[in-house]
């Protein structure tokens, strides 16, 4: 009995250090994915911080505060993008201004000119008739057409020249 109770010792011990193993490699695996969740978390938060700064530097280069050649180059393609993106939303514009009889609600929902209050926002219909005769310029960062009337581009953000001319 003895050798069948060595061999039952021998084997209830394999299967506790295999136990002990397979528990070892569950607390690992729980620890790792505990850290790995920390990295992807810090690096979250690493590139919000890096958009943040770049959007600030963008914004310094466009309003004059930094002059660096290398900077300049890595934000052209930026301009581009931004008169890209502005000059698609006015051809979405220009077809939705395609539908007759209708204005569009400051919501961005086209309505009926006669409709005195718009269905999606309930905000009042301010505009009766659209202003087509509106005289245009254009801008001197990203050269995009814009309101002669307008203080600021619509598409990069610029002042024009008009308010430059009046800050000097």
């Amino acid at each position: 009995m003895s050798v069948e109770q060595n061999k039952l010792g021998i084997s209830l011990n394999h299967v506790k250090e295999g136990l002990e193993q397979r528990k070892r490699k569950i607390q690992n695996h729980q620890e790792i994915t505990s850290l790995q969740h920390k990295v992807k978390e810090a690096s979250q938060q690493k590139t919000k911080i890096y958009l943040e700064l770049g959007k600030m530097v963008h914004k310094m280069i466009r309003d004059g505060r930094i002059q660096n050649e290398e900077l300049l180059q890595m934000v052209r393609p930026i301009t581009a993008q931004d008169r890209l993106i502005y000059e698609t939303l006015k051809q979405i514009e220009q077809i939705n201004i395609l539908l007759p009889n209708h204005v569009k609600c400051e919501c961005g929902t086209f309505l009926p000119e006669d409709q005195p209050y718009c269905t999606a926002c309930g905000s009042k219909n301010l505009q009766y008739e659209l202003d087509t005769t509106q005289s245009l310029k254009i801008c001197s960062g990203c050269e995009a057409e814009i309101a002669q009337s307008s203080v600021f581009c619509p598409c990069c953000g610029i002042a024009t020249m008009d308010v430059m001319q009046e800050g000097s």
